[in-house]
């Protein structure tokens, strides 16, 4: 195969991945990203559920109701925020250490996925601290998954499922 062929089956490969990850992106309300900005945050944009999908797992891990309750805060914080304080400190701080765009402010998606998300830990806190530790390690374990979902493929199931009843968000 020539090196040309190579390079452009490598192009339309790396067009494709943005192409996926545009939209699902976009489902979760970051709207209008150039393919610039898309390639050059690709794997910062997984930086947020990172954290709080390893955080969330420590709660759970350890059975701690502490640790699901201050990260129900933080999720609580980020609803009515322009963006989650892990955006904040990834804009503020570890960007100019790498060089690259900050995250874009939340759009009301994001908003409708950190509202949910601050229900279902504070639920899993106090399952936890009632001693229902099995419900909460079915609850956690399928957030675990879905959380997972997220820093993996940037999927938001949520997300996926609030564009077939309502379609694309608009802002």
């Amino acid at each position: 195969m020539s090196e040309s062929m190579k390079s452009y089956e490598s192009d339309n490969q790396f067009d494709n991945e943005l192409s996926v990850l545009q939209r699902r992106l976009e489902t979760q309300s970051f709207l209008n990203q150039s393919s610039q900005t898309l390639a050059e945050l690709k794997h910062w944009w997984r930086f947020t559920p990172t954290l709080n999908w390893v955080m969330t797992l420590a709660g759970i891990l350890l059975a701690s109701p502490e640790i699901l309750f201050v990260q129900a805060a933080l999720m609580s914080l980020a609803v009515f925020l322009p963006s989650h304080p892990f955006d904040l400190l990834y804009n503020y701080g570890i960007r100019y250490l790498t060089g690259t765009a900050p995250l874009p402010k939340s759009g009301q998606r994001r908003r409708v996925m950190f509202t949910t998300a601050c229900l279902l830990l504070s639920l899993l806190g106090v399952w936890f601290l009632l001693g229902y530790n099995m419900v909460a390690y079915i609850q956690g374990g399928m957030m675990t998954v879905l959380a997972g979902l997220l820093v993996i493929f940037n999927l938001c199931l949520l997300s996926e499922v609030l564009v077939k009843f309502f379609g694309m968000p608009t802002k």
